[in-house]
């Protein structure tokens, strides 16, 4: 990217390491956004059926799928024209937005109909108060990944529209330092999901707690165990 900003494009290996690297990982993120967009829509469309659609065992497969295309396509590089590789980036690009926004809207428009539904009925047995109260954890959690979503349209819709711009107008100065620009803002959004992860959503947040303190008393406990054996070192 410095190279590109001296006006001198990088060698053709270091040059195709470099897509390679971007698309592996950058594909990763843009199916897992995609994929949980799709998972909070089953989750609040399907509400009691969701258990049994969603098992850990698909949820695994679909999570190790998503890493596998994610390798592969990058790869594809070495035999695709980057020109060409550039159209299919594009089209897979619009149609995960646009699949992810379908996916949002029609959450919208199911919590609505729950939601006049449960005013409907004025629930008041136990049984309808947990329902309720499972309902409004759904819609919390998917609240929490729309986030997401919207930091990643934020982040990844510049590349895309520079992308486009590419290959309707041809390359220029300008459009080469947006480019660089919307890059970063794509390197940017796999650093910032996590903090998202752990401020919308509590047992994300509770989880990485736990992984840190556990981490300083294991620190603290080697450090206990290391100063005496240093002492015992120097006599």
């Amino acid at each position: 990217m410095i190279k590109w900003l001296q006006q001198s494009n990088p060698g053709c290996n270091t040059y195709r390491a470099f897509h390679i690297i971007i698309y592996l990982f950058s594909l990763a993120s843009f199916f897992g956004v995609l994929a949980v967009s799709v998972d909070r829509f089953l989750a609040i469309h399907l509400h009691l059926r969701y258990q049994e659609l969603v098992t850990h065992e698909r949820v695994v497969s679909v999570v190790i799928s998503i890493w596998v295309i994610s390798a592969f396509l990058p790869f594809t590089i070495l035999t695709v024209p980057l020109d060409s590789y550039s159209y299919i980036v594009v089209i897979l690009g619009v149609l995960g937005a646009i699949l992810t926004t379908m996916a949002y809207v029609r959450i919208y428009f199911a919590v609505r109909q729950h939601k006049n539904h449960i005013q409907v009925l004025q629930v008041q047995q136990e049984a309808q108060a947990d329902q309720v109260a499972i309902f409004a954890r759904l819609v919390k959690s998917a609240v929490g990944i729309f986030y997401v979503y919207f930091v990643f349209l934020v982040c990844y819709l510049p590349f895309l529209i520079c992308l486009v711009v590419t290959k309707m107008n041809g390359p220029n100065i300008i459009l080469k330092g947006c480019s660089i620009f919307s890059l970063t803002l794509v390197f940017l959004n796999s650093s910032l999901n996590p903090v998202i992860y752990c401020w919308k959503m509590r047992h994300i947040r509770h989880a990485v707690m736990d992984i840190l303190r556990n981490m300083s008393r294991q620190r603290s406990r080697a450090s206990r165990e290391i100063l005496p054996l240093a002492g015992h070192t120097m006599r």
